[in-house]
């Protein structure tokens, strides 16, 4: 997977890239998926970031889904620490056919230089699965 992106001022949606697997084709291979079935879908999203500086102040990451947005906030606690990822995992209550996006924003610095990053080792990554 291999994301450089700058995410500064409005919400970025994160682009996935790669898939390791789709067995239903609900994943349009680089941003959002779609509910086949309704239920209760497990959602774990992880973004790996790098380029940052100290005076990033905050990084949001929100699961965007169609009945609700949940966010996720990483406050910087050290001055000179690079802000180097930020995870998600909940619930998600879905209708067929409602879909989820991840987006992420940093605030406290005036350029886009920080960025997504994505290895061979998936340092990005969304999963989402039926639980029930």
């Amino acid at each position: 997977q291999t994301c450089a992106l700058p995410i500064y001022g409005a919400a970025f949606t994160i682009i996935f890239d790669a898939e390791v697997f789709d067995q239903n084709a609900d994943f349009d291979g680089t941003s959002t998926f779609t509910a086949p079935i309704t239920g209760r879908y497990e959602v774990l999203a992880v973004a790996d970031l790098g380029g940052g500086t100290s005076v990033v102040h905050v990084v949001t990451l929100r699961v965007v889904a169609s009945n609700r947005t949940c966010r996720f906030i990483r406050r910087q606690s050290a001055a000179g620490s690079d802000p180097n990822g930020i995870a998600s995992s909940l619930i998600v209550d879905m209708d067929s056919s409602d879909t989820i996006t991840i987006t992420i924003t940093a605030t406290g610095e005036s350029s886009d230089n920080m960025l997504i990053q994505g290895q061979s080792e998936f340092s990005t990554f969304l999963s989402v699965k039926l639980v029930a």
